[in-house]
């Protein structure tokens, strides 16, 4: 990627030179004062060139003192050249990709060799650097694959071959910044400079000294017959790119003493099947081992405290990776594309994770947060990485399943999530954050809620499968213009609220939707679903679905009123009416307790209130309104009173655990009657309502069992199987008061009916 973008550029800087150049004896030059410099001309040179030393010019003489930059850039077809001792510099690019030739005798004149001066120059064997030259830049050799023989010779001051290692060496500071596939490594170089073996595809083997204590960047970059490599443990740090594009590399040892693996430093090492990071390294860098498709193993230390952006993006054959307690911080597209990732865990000692780090992890199907961590959670077993102050999902897999809780869905946070087919979104997400879904390209369906305000830029891009979307909002949502950019709405469907039909075909980029219809107003409610609702919805038609395994009496809370019809052929309902006790031994003592319920025979339930249900028959029930309204989710509750005791009915539709039921000496119903919960209770689902008592101060009160007695709108109290009937001789006023016989007018209860006293 580096050598095209750089080919590029210098194609750019060869064009603008073309416009100064004079043709004098099929070689073109830019003339400035008294001098004259090779430059590109109109065509490329090809053969043998002799470039004289001296060249006229109307009338005047000029001494050739440069080859320019790019001057013979791409002449494959030039074989030999002829360079005079009037020439003191060659400068950048100046032969770059002249595959053809194949030797070049540099004056003794020169003093300058520019970077990339021979770049991907295949057919030289051999470079002789003479001791005028002062200054050579980098690459000026690279990729120079034939090259066998590298000399420079004595006298230079600042160069040297020493112990005839087929390199050049900076003398001063023993840096090697020039080798072929010939050399040996002195053992007094301190540093294998940047480059320095770039592109030597004939290196198969090479032995780094204990002197090295520093690989530069891009050192051995495409050594594609390096099958091995033994890091001594001088090396304390490894270059960016140092071993990029060596696809042969099936194994490499990293000492103990590296402290640093720079960026790309294996980048794309194809062969490279395991790897063990020592403990000295804390950090792995940007795209360090970015496309190592054969590695399957990974050891990642306690030291490392950093994975950097794209450290393993393409490593398919990875199919787990230990993330360790000491890593704070994972890079975007940390492990992007390693497809045979099947789970993955986030330690609690992370506190940053930039952008979609496993984008394109097809296999990808659990996402673990360990508990304890401060700043991101799974709650809910949801499959995500929640970021949990702000509620705001940032990374999912196709397992995901998105909680309630969350209100925003983050950039990127399904990009390139190829495995997901389809996702619920729920009502608590007010905003799909930029490129949330990109490149999702299983996703043939969206449901976007009521609830969401804001679609960012490109938040469905390239969603090639996509057929439909349904979006609940009856104001348009504030969306970016490229929010479904190259994604086939064209030939899809967008389903709206009817009202809002022509607000979004007024829209962008709504309106560019094949087909804007209204939504068919309708919505499933499943009981023992958590239920977050925030505001009241009219539907055509709602459906209630629970399943009942017996014939008592359960509690009901639901979001919706009823009418007596809707139930009446499958069930009975009661509304809670009042409770009673009674002291039976007049000791003070209070010796039961009957909640009184009255079965509705008419009328119609409230929503949000509580109720008892029994089902006529046991199984799968479903009850269907029509031309209702879906109420927003309010957990209120209902109180009676004796004369010491309070008793308050709560309503919840997040359902209430075991453990809190019993703390709290809650009562549920169960058997038909009302339980005070044991250390062993489940947990009360969701659209159910449990018992609190407290006496007139708001103590906790316990009661033991509570029945329940049943009165009829009709025909007076009806006993049940759960009505205990009373004795003839015992009569009680309706406050629940025993009395040996009514002495005053009223209404009274003897044997389980009212018995009337004129």
């Amino acid at each position: 990627m580096k050598t095209k973008h750089l080919l590029i550029t210098l194609l750019a800087l060869c064009v603008s030179a073309v416009a100064n150049a004079y043709e004098i004896g099929g070689i073109y030059y830019d003339i400035s004062g008294t001098t004259a410099t090779v430059t590109r001309g109109e065509g490329s040179y090809s053969g043998n060139v002799t470039i004289p030393e001296t060249i006229n010019y109307n009338g005047s003489t000029y001494s050739v003192t440069e080859i320019g930059e790019n001057a013979f850039l791409g002449c494959s077809g030039l074989t030999s050249i002829t360079i005079p001792n009037s020439v003191t510099e060659i400068r950048y690019g100046a032969f770059w990709g002249c595959k053809g030739l194949t030797s070049v005798t540099i004056p003794n004149s020169v003093t300058s060799i520019g970077s990339t001066a021979f770049y991907c120059c295949e057919g030289l064997t051999s470079i002789t650097i003479p001791n005028s030259v002062t200054e050579i830049g980098n690459q000026a050799f690279d990729i120079c694959s034939g090259l066998e023989s590298i000399i420079v010779e004595a006298g230079n001051t600042r160069y040297d071959s020493r112990d005839n290692c087929n390199a050049i060496i900076e003398t001063s500071s023993n840096t090697l910044i020039a080798g072929c596939k010939n050399t040996i490594i002195p053992n007094n170089v301190t540093s294998i400079g940047h480059f320095a073996f770039e592109g030597c595809t004939g290196l198969t083997s090479v032995t780094i000294p204990n002197s090295v204590t520093w690989i530069g960047d891009y050192a051995f970059s495409g050594c594609l017959g390096l099958t091995s490599i033994t890091i001594p443990n001088s090396v304390t740090e490894i270059g960016g790119g140092a071993f990029s594009g060596c696809s042969g590399l099936t194994s490499v040892n990293i000492p103990n003493s590296v402290t640093e693996i720079g960026s790309h430093a294996f980048y794309w090492c194809t062969g490279l099947t395991s790897i063990t990071i020592p403990n000295s390294v804390t950090e792995i860098r940007y795209g360090a081992f970015w496309g190592c498709t054969g590695l399957t193993s990974v050891t990642i230390p306690n030291s490392v405290t950093s994975i950097g952006k794209e450290a393993f993006y393409g490593c398919s054959g990875l199919t787990s990776i230990t993330i360790p307690n000491s890593v704070t911080e994972i890079g975007g597209g940390a492990f992007r594309e390693c497809t045979g990732l099947t789970s993955i865990s986030i330690p609690n000692s992370v506190t940053e994770i930039g952008f979609n780090p496993f984008g394109s992890c097809s296999g990808l199907e659990s996402i673990i947060v360990e508990a304890g961590n401060t700043k991101y959670d799974s709650r809910d077993n949801c499959n995500a990485i929640i970021e949990t102050s702000s509620n705001t999902l940032i990374t999912g897999c196709k397992n995901t399943i998105i909680p309630n809780s969350v209100t925003s869905i983050g950039e990127y946070a399904f990009s390139l999530c190829t495995g997901l087919t389809s996702i619920t979104i729920p009502n608590s997400v007010t905003s799909i954050g930029e490129r949330a879904f990109s490149y999702c390209y299983g996703l043939t369906s969206i449901t976007i809620p009521n609830s969401v305000t804001e679609i960012g830029e490109g938040a469905f891009f390239y969603c090639s499968g996509l057929t439909s979307v349904t979006c609940y909002a009856e104001s348009v949502p504030t969306t970016d213009e490229y929010a479904f950019w190259n994604s086939p709405i064209s030939s899809a469907t967008l389903y709206v609220p009817a009202k809002s039909l022509a607000a979004y075909a007024a829209t962008s980029p709504w309106n560019g939707f094949g087909s804007i219809l209204p939504i068919a107003s309708s919505f499933a409610l499943n009981d023992g679903e958590s239920y977050t609702h925030d505001k009241d919805t009219e539907y055509d038609e709602i459906t209630y679905t629970r399943n009942f395994t017996n014939t008592l009496w359960q509690a009901l809370y639901v979001p919706f009123p009823m009418k007596y019809d809707d139930w009446k052929s499958d069930f009975e309902v009661a509304r809670i009416n009042n409770l009673h006790q009674w002291d039976d031994d007049d000791n003070g003592t209070i010796d039961r307790t009957k909640l009184e319920v009255v079965k509705m025979k008419s009328g119609k339930t409230e929503a949000n209130t509580p109720y008892l249900i029994r089902a006529k028959s046991v199984g799968e029930k479903t009850i269907t309104l029509t031309n209702t309204t879906l109420y927003k989710a309010e957990e209120r509750s209902i109180d009676c009173s004796s004369i010491g005791t309070k008793f308050t009915f709560t309503g919840t539709y997040s359902g209430v655990s075991g453990t809190e039921m019993f703390a709290n000496g809650y009562y549920a119903m169960g058997g038909g009657t009302l339980h005070q919960t044991a250390s062993s209770a489940n947990d009360l689902s969701p659209m159910r309502w449990y018992m609190t008592v407290t006496d007139r101060n708001g103590n906790p009160k316990s009661l033991g069992e509570v029945k329940v007695m049943f009165f009829d709108t009709t025909d007076g109290i009806s006993p049940t199987e759960n009505a205990e009937k009373t004795e003839n001789t015992e009569v009680y006023d309706l406050a629940g008061r025993r009395t040996e016989k009514p002495t005053q007018k009223g209404i009274y209860i003897r044997n389980g009916r009212k018995v009337i006293v004129r």
